[in-house]
């Protein structure tokens, strides 16, 4: 079914804007630091995205089995974004002051 990759990519997308809209990972996921009102959109786009990811799942699978493959995207696009951040300050793009 194309709904696997669709819940994949929302939740990917969700967790990564979540993290870009912290400002302990902009300096590493987007190289510079956003305005509190940036921040804030990032924040809520995120969870708008992880929001219809499950949604979506409820929805293609009924509530038992949407609810567990949500929870299972949420922990790949989770991981995903972890990735993201811990690669971004391994190469030097440490934010600690």
């Amino acid at each position: 079914m194309m709904l696997h990759p669709i819940l994949l990519t929302l939740a990917s997308a969700g967790f990564v804007s979540l993290c870009a809209g912290l400002p302990r990972y902009q300096s590493s996921l987007l190289n510079r630091r956003l305005s509190p009102k940036a921040t804030r959109y990032l924040r809520l786009a995120g969870w708008l995205l992880v929001a219809s990811m499950a949604a979506i799942a409820v929805i293609g699978f009924g509530a038992g089995c949407g609810l567990v493959l949500s929870a299972g995207y949420a922990t790949v696009g989770a991981a995903s974004a972890v990735t993201l951040t811990s690669r971004g300050n391994r190469h030097g793009s440490s934010n600690r002051r």
